[in-house]
């Protein structure tokens, strides 16, 4: 297991988080989250998901989950949020767990990319790597912390309150684009995931 531990140090490439809840009033970049172009390609419409501030669709979900924990008392000023990922929800929830103030656990199978790693890491996130090319075990992890006080774990692949639990495929039918629309939409990505799509 490699796994940086204790608190958020300079080797570890990250950083101590501003505490407690983003402040009322002023945008920040998870305004710019959805809402994302909806364009023809050879008949069919295209989501162009990739262009989401975290380069993926995972920020739509990362948010979402995030601020319904915040709602319903589940994540607390000062507590640190773990999700199991291989790569573009780690990211994306790292992303919004700096902005409003959190630090950021992702636990990531050993083999990822580099660049999956780093990217986790510019965002201010601790990173956790552990089972060969497989989230079996890194799933078993978070579970184990998420029962610790003073974590949260959103867990993207269990939670009801997931957009990915549900979502079979990353080509969903898409309503409302226009009357003449076609009624599959394709989200595109800059790689591999599971997501829904939307008219936003």
């Amino acid at each position: 297991m490699n796994a940086t531990s204790g608190p958020y140090t300079k080797e570890h490439g990250a950083r101590e988080p501003a505490r407690g809840q983003l402040p009322k009033g002023g945008g920040t970049i998870l305004d710019a989250i959805g809402d994302t172009p909806l364009v023809m390609v050879d008949g069919i419409w295209a989501k162009l998901e990739f262009l989401n501030p975290s380069g993926s669709i995972k920020a739509r979900i990362a948010k979402y989950m995030i601020e319904r924990a915040e709602r319903e008392g589940l994540l607390q000023p000062g507590d640190t949020i773990v999700e199991a990922s291989s790569g573009n929800t780690g990211n994306a929830m790292a992303m919004v767990a700096a902005v409003k103030g959190y630090r950021m656990l992702v636990v990531m199978p050993d083999g990822m990319s580099g660049e999956r790693l780093a990217i986790s890491r510019a965002f201010g996130a601790q990173v956790m790597t552990l089972g060969d090319f497989h989230v079996n075990d890194a799933l078993a992890k978070v579970a184990e912390l998420g029962r610790q006080p003073g974590y949260f774990a959103p867990q993207q692949f269990d939670s009801p309150s997931s957009p990915t639990s549900r979502a079979p495929s990353c080509v969903a039918r898409s309503a409302g684009t226009s009357s003449r629309a076609s009624p599959t939409a394709l989200t595109l990505a800059p790689s591999p995931g599971t997501g829904t799509s939307s008219t936003r």
